[in-house]
Order: C-alpha cells, then structure tokens, then sequence
C-alpha cells in the first residue's frame, strides 16, 4: 500500500495453445485449475530457496530452442527464447568428430561417463555460429538486468550465477565455458534441491536424465 508501483508478471501465449492444453486436461478426466509457462516451473524448480536476495539466469536447453528468463526472489522477471538447441550441438558434434548423426548419443555418453572432452573440438563447437548467439541473449539480459533491477533491488542488477538445466548440459566443461566467456558464474543444476537431500533420497532416474525435467518437477512443487 505504501508503494508508489506494483511490479506484475504478465505470461502471454497464443490462445490455441492454451485451449489445446486444456482440451487435454479435459479429455483425460481432469480439471483444468491453471496454467504456467515453462520458465516460471523450471526456476521454482532450480532456484535455490535459501538465497532469497540472489539473482540469476535460468538457461532451459531444448531440442531446437534455449530459454532464458531473469529470476530474483523467486520471481520471473524477464523471459526469451533463442532458437539453439541440442539438436545444433549434434549437428557440430557430428561434423567436427567426423561422425554420423546416429553416433552422436553414443558418443555424447561416452564423454559425460568419462569427465573429459577433447577441448580444441569443444571449443569448435562452442565458438561456432550457432552457438554464438546462446552468449550473446546472456550477455544481453544481465545488461537488462542491471537497469532495470535498480527500482526492484534498490541497487542495479547483478546476475549472481547462470543455473543450467537440459541433459546436454551435463557435457564438460559448458558451465566451465560460459562461466569464462560470459564473466558469469555457472552451474549444472539440481533440479531436486529444493524438494529433498540426496542424503535422504536418491531418485531413480540418472543426474544427466533429471537435467530434462525441471519444468515438470517445478509443476508439481506449485
């Protein structure tokens, strides 16, 4: 009441997809209650709760897209999407080992089990044109954030750490990569830390496999 603004966040999206997913829910036997888009499910998923004054870029790498949004105090600032996926890296992967596509995966686990990468052929494909646009969207919403967080924070923005979920980004060293090439701190994520301690559970799904599922996980914590 003493505010002299209220800051609102605004989802919008085409209303055939919303009524597509509803018919969905509906001809399952279920009522539809509400609606979230992805970003907001997967950062209630991978934000740390207990640093409620920490700002962060949440990175969602898909199939044929990435998505971005500024998360601070629990809240989805800002959103975008850059049309870079896994399905590019393949596609580099292939070309720069001298592989078929169908190899790809194979080799992919080969290099996430072993912990090590061939750095000159990860930088090939990490400084590649397809690639380069994922820092470049970064790079733009810390920009973003330090103006526009001041009447937020009181202070200008600082993005504190890049949180990094997708199964793909379980390949070494990509938090390492974009920590130096951004000046952002990164890190693969836990999509269940916010759910329960691995001292008290272990899921029975891979650490690789769980990085696909932060948006589902972040759905059923609403």
């Amino acid at each position: 009441k003493k505010s002299e603004h209220v800051d609102v966040v605004v989802s919008v999206i085409p209303s055939k997809v919303s009524e597509t997913y509803a018919s969905v829910v509906k001809a399952a036997g279920f009522i539809p209650v509400s609606f979230e888009i992805i970003s907001q499910a997967v950062s209630r998923a991978v934000a740390p709760k207990e640093e409620k004054d920490a700002s962060y870029i949440v990175l969602n790498f898909g199939e044929n897209k990435t998505g971005l949004a500024i998360v601070s105090r629990g809240i989805v600032f800002f959103t975008s999407t850059v049309p870079i996926g896994y399905s590019a890296i393949d596609e580099m992967i292939a070309r720069i080992y001298g592989i078929s596509s169908n190899k790809v995966a194979e080799l992919k686990a080969e290099i996430i089990s072993s912990g090590k990468q061939d750095m000159k052929s990860f930088l090939s494909i990490m400084e590649s044109e397809s690639v380069v646009p994922l820092k470049e969207e970064i790079a733009k919403l810390a920009s973003y954030w330090k103006t526009h967080g001041i009447h937020i924070l009181g202070v200008p923005g600082k993005i504190d750490k890049l949180l990094l979920c997708g199964k793909d980004l379980a390949l070494p060293p990509i938090d390492e990569y974009l920590r130096t090439s951004t000046g952002i701190n990164a890190e693969v994520s836990n999509v269940w830390r916010n759910i329960f301690s691995f001292d008290q559970y272990i899921p029975p799904i891979s650490y690789r496999d769980s990085l696909d599922y932060a948006g589902a996980i972040g759905l059923a914590m609403a």
